[in-house]
């Protein structure tokens, strides 16, 4: 992971619209509260960005230049390709496809890394990004992991498969129950969304499905949690 000082509203403000991880919003005190700072507040706050007010004589110490007062720093997390993926031929990826909620898909990176499962591939569009949300759910695990945003699942998906990874889809009521599946490695296991479940393209490549078996009166789990549970069955045959 590596960091980078941010200073002056308008690249601020860019870097707050982007998708980049931003720790903290820094303000200088006793300014004036303008509309235009006032904007910039209120975005990094719809972003989950903690803002940090600091003394004139320490904000001046630690950002200099032309600051105008505010100040940030995002870390970039260091992103794979499948063609890395391929070449280093880890025993597990997880393939995260279109999750929306930023704790689901932090919860699942921290338990992912627990199990010994470094590598997670997640969409470019249309799904959460890693967000300081994101990142903060992962509890610091997610700086272990090696990310691959992807353009096209189902590309890539195509291409894991022609080079020997076995794909499977985790479900919640089709395929082989958890405990009777044996699994075959190297492996991809997809994690659908929360709403929608694997994308329709990607169903046609999955080679098996799993699902884990209910006993009570609730009818699925959390996508976070069932994705645990299977990771660990995962980590336990590898």
């Amino acid at each position: 992971m590596s960091s980078r000082i941010v200073i002056g509203k308008h690249a601020v403000r860019q870097t707050i619209a982007s998708d980049q991880h931003i720790e903290k919003l820094y303000i200088r005190d006793r300014q004036k509260m303008n509309d235009d700072l006032r904007r910039l507040i209120d975005s990094a706050k719809k972003q989950r960005i903690q803002v940090q007010w600091l003394e004139p004589y320490r904000f001046d110490q630690r950002f200099s230049g032309d600051h105008q007062g505010v100040a940030c720093i995002t870390h970039s997390f260091d992103q794979t390709t499948i063609d890395d993926i391929i070449s280093d031929q880890p025993n597990i990826v997880l393939m995260a496809d279109h999750l929306q909620d930023p704790h689901n898909f932090g919860a699942i990176c921290r338990t992912a890394e627990a199990f010994g499962i470094h590598h997670i591939c997640y969409p470019k569009n249309r799904a959460v990004q890693i967000t300081p949300s994101v990142v903060k759910a992962s509890a610091g695990a997610i700086e272990a992991i090696k990310l691959c945003k992807l353009t096209n699942l189902n590309q890539a998906l195509k291409k894991l498969s022609t080079h020997g990874f076995w794909i499977y889809g985790a479900s919640s009521n089709v395929g082989h129950p958890l405990d009777n599946i044996s699994f075959n490695f190297p492996m991809v296991l997809i994690c659908g969304s929360e709403h929608d479940g694997i994308s329709p393209g990607s169903t046609k490549i999955i080679d098996e499905f799993v699902h884990i078996p209910l006993f009570g009166e609730t009818s699925s789990l959390n996508v976070s949690v069932a994705t645990g549970i299977i990771m660990h069955k995962i980590a336990s045959q590898k």
